[in-house]
């Protein structure tokens, strides 16, 4: 096996353990030579790839995210992306759980919105290649939406995800496809 590979799977057991970890106390109180011991490895080895638990923490979300992303470029619209992205929540609830109540919100919240960007983008140019409007006001309103998706999955999060996915499925498809089409539409009407 190559040096990179033996590294990511090395960096993917450490995620894993921090997982498990999470899963049961916070993140602040979980040390490096926990998560070391189960992947049994050393200190050394876990700060040879990060600079400490958030770093790692980060890395995991960022991998996830990437694997969403590559599964989501099999989908046929945003909705079937962002459903992987919940479900994704749902599997890792402890995760994302522990993730609040140590990070704090306004970490999380920027580590959802990287997770939504890429579902956003693809709904943005599907829905805005269709009406001629400044790229000025589609970054806008993929980052309005984005900040709403970021939103909306981080109440779901700290509510204990009371909502079946396909509820909240329902719900932004109806706040969202024939809004942001008819904010499309009025921009292209407004030369905005």
């Amino acid at each position: 096996m190559k040096h990179e590979e033996l590294s990511y799977l090395r960096k993917k057991q450490m995620a894993d353990s921090l997982k498990k970890l999470m899963s049961k106390k916070n993140l602040k109180k979980i040390t490096v030579q926990e998560i070391a011991a189960d992947c049994g490895t050393n200190r050394y080895t876990f700060y040879y790839h990060f600079k400490d638990i958030y770093d790692l923490l980060a890395w995991m979300f960022q991998e996830e995210g990437l694997s969403l992303i590559q599964r989501s470029d099999n989908c046929l619209t945003w909705q079937e992306g962002f459903y992987l992205f919940l479900q994704n929540v749902r599997e890792n609830k402890a995760v994302y759980q522990c993730a609040i109540d140590s990070l704090g919100e306004i970490e999380l919240r920027n580590l959802l919105r990287r997770e939504t960007t890429h579902l956003m983008d693809l709904f943005i140019s599907d829905v805005g290649g269709r009406y001629q409007v400044s790229a000025q006001y589609q970054a806008f309103l993929r980052d309005f939406y984005i900040a709403a998706l970021s939103g909306t999955v981080m109440e779901w999060v700290r509510r204990g995800l009371d909502t079946p996915e396909e509820t909240i499925m329902a719900y932004l498809k109806a706040a969202f496809d024939d809004q942001i089409r008819e904010a499309f539409r009025r921009a292209e009407r407004d030369g905005l």
